[in-house]
């Protein structure tokens, strides 16, 4: 996500030191207008997972304040309605954060979108301007690096080469043969301009990285990262001391590392052994040792390392599931390090969530203003329509009040208006005579949109009388939602 950083308060001087509690960021969405504004903290910078600090609530302009309570330099992520927005915030420092509009550099393709900000701070210290100059500038340093990154980031992969190739067959890259002798020339390019911006960087950035731990550990991760990548050894032995699963540029090292951790060049005997230490073993210290038979380690990191693969093969299906939660379970079990045993907790949730069944319960409240709650009203079949202003929406609305008039006795149909305000709700049902439906305003709420995983408006669930969700897609009115309920009452006549 681009976050645009206003540097023009920053100078290179050197950091104060914080005794502050608290941080404060005065923000502007114009979502937030009379909406709920949510800080949640994230978790590790793997899983991503986020854990809600505080909230506010924007006032009839967009404008909100946050105070967040905080020891140490944190990763925020800001929502409000579907758009959310991250940050990094100090102890005892002041914001102004605007939300400006969808990030186009990324692919989004759900309803809730990360945004564009623009952060502004009076401070010099602001962590969140220097990992921006960093980003900036490692951005910087790829690009003129292009072709040799663009070679080494492949891993030498031959289809990699030849779609690059295709794309633009008067590059650089054409100049690179097939051979292993080629990829040698372009990790050897690429080190040595590598080494000579790790010094420029540095000493620009001295009297900083000599104050902030935390920029001068995002520093060296970032450059670890790319050293990796020319098969460095020596990030690998100064990372020992800089395990933070909070600092993202830590973690894309991990991943990068980890990324054929589990697929290790072993003769027959030896694979047979792996693969029944991996089915069999308990101890996961064992399993590390095998993998590091020829090479000194540190187990502690190699623990992290273990687990940040064992997500790599669950979402690369080359595991089952079973296999990776066995595996996941002797972690939790023998690992000694705190670190990989909290990435595999947040791991495990990160699976549950997906695969998660019961409805989560929640309060709405309905046009006289009375309390309108999930579990309360849940006592039988029960299909929740969200839906917007579009036309989609108006079809499918005229379409499910048809459908209501006819399964009113055997399901509890409920549409749930998304509209960024009351009068845009009640403008969408005003020509409709919705005589059979239950409608609420849901406003774009985005805990209500996280809670529930709505994925995009319009979007319906289904749930049986205990709460539970019936259907891994439901469908929409036009869809033919009909077909489900018909196969659900012959069920049940059964």
């Amino acid at each position: 996500m681009r976050i645009i950083a206003s540097l023009f308060f920053f100078t290179l001087s050197l950091f104060a030191s914080v005794f502050g509690q608290q941080a404060e960021i005065n923000g502007f969405a114009s979502l937030a207008k009379d909406s709920k504004v949510y800080a949640f903290e994230v978790s590790d910078g793997i899983t991503n997972q986020l854990s809600l600090l505080t909230q506010t609530s924007g006032d009839s302009n967009g404008n909100f304040n946050l105070k967040i309570p905080l020891k140490q330099t944190k990763s925020l992520v800001i929502c409000t309605g579907n758009a959310r927005t991250r940050i990094w915030v100090d102890p005892n420092q002041q914001y102004k954060l605007t939300f400006l509009n969808p990030d186009t550099t990324i692919t989004q393709n759900g309803f809730v979108q990360f945004w564009e900000s623009r952060i502004e701070s009076n401070s010099p210290s602001t962590t969140n301007a220097l990992i921006g100059l960093i980003n900036n500038r490692i951005a910087e340093f790829i690009s003129n690096n292009t072709y040799e990154y663009l070679l080494l980031k492949s891993n030498t992969s031959q289809a990699s080469i030849q779609r690059i190739r295709e794309k633009n067959p008067t590059s650089d890259i054409v100049k690179f043969s097939d051979s292993q002798d080629s990829t040698r020339k372009a990790e050897s390019k690429f080190n040595e301009s590598l080494l000579a911006f790790e010094t420029t960087i540095k000493e620009e950035l001295r009297e900083v990285i000599e104050q902030n731990s935390f920029v001068e550990n995002y520093l060296f991760c970032k450059i670890g990262h790319l050293k990796t990548l020319t098969g460095g050894s020596d990030s690998y032995e100064e990372m020992l001391k800089r395990i933070d699963m909070t600092n993202p540029a830590f973690c894309e090292w991990v991943e990068l590392f980890s990324r054929n951790y589990l697929d290790p060049k072993l003769i027959k005997v030896e694979k047979q052994k792996f693969d029944t230490l991996l089915q069999k073993g308990e101890e996961l210290e064992e399993i590390i040792k095998f993998l590091n038979l020829e090479n000194s380690f540190n187990l502690e990191l190699e623990e992290v390392i273990f687990a940040s693969a064992l997500r790599t093969k669950y979402y690369s299906r080359e595991w089952s599931e079973a296999f990776v939660s066995r595996l996941n379970q002797v972690v939790s079990a023998s690992s000694k390090s705190s670190t990989a045993k909290k990435l595999i907790q947040n791991f495990e949730k990160e699976i549950r969530e997906k695969s998660e069944r019961d409805l989560r319960d929640f309060t709405l409240y309905d046009d006289s203003g009375e309390a309108w709650v999930f579990s309360k009203q849940c006592d039988r079949n029960m299909y929740l329509y969200f839906f917007n202003s579009s036309k989609t929406s108006q079809r499918d609305l005229a379409l499910l009040n048809q459908l209501a008039s006819k399964y009113k006795n055997d399901f509890s149909i409920i549409a749930i208006g998304m509209q960024h305000s009351y009068d845009e709700y009640s403008k969408a049902l005003h020509s409709l005579k919705l005589s059979n439906l239950t409608t609420i305003y849901g406003g774009n709420d985005y805990k209500l949109i996280d809670d529930l995983r709505i994925q995009t408006v319009p979007f319906a669930i289904e749930t049986n009388n205990k709460g539970k969700i019936s259907f891994n897609y439901t469908p929409l009115p036009s869809e033919g939602i009909q077909v489900k309920w018909e196969e659900i009452l012959r069920k049940n006549k059964k």
